[in-house]
């Protein structure tokens, strides 16, 4: 069974979970995506991904241990398509390399 990913989705939770397509590679049911890890049908209303969050939480909690906090990365390759911002010290620290300290 191939599952496709949700169209239009934001949340790079979502790497985790696939939806079934249908004839013409439409989903099926877009309230009941499917863990690409273990194959498990998860609920998620119109879209919401706190069940998706919280299923990966408790059954993949030793997979998801070696990531840093918020970061979800997929066991498969899935294209990146939204960029992520640099944080406020990763940019002070590039300056800081780039151009050197400069006192006035």
């Amino acid at each position: 069974m191939d599952l496709i990913p949700k169209p239009n989705c934001k949340s790079n939770v979502w790497q985790y979970f696939g939806l079934i397509a249908g004839e013409g590679g439409k989903p099926l049911d877009p309230c009941n995506p499917i863990c690409r890890l273990c194959r498990r049908i998860v609920h998620s209303k119109n879209g919401s991904t706190t069940n998706l969050r919280a299923h990966l939480r408790t059954r993949h909690r030793k997979m998801l241990a070696t990531r840093p906090r918020g970061e979800y990365r997929s066991p498969v390759p899935v294209p990146v398509r939204f960029a992520t911002h640099p944080s406020v010290a990763s940019v002070f620290i590039h300056v800081l390399l780039t151009y050197g300290r400069t006192d006035r």
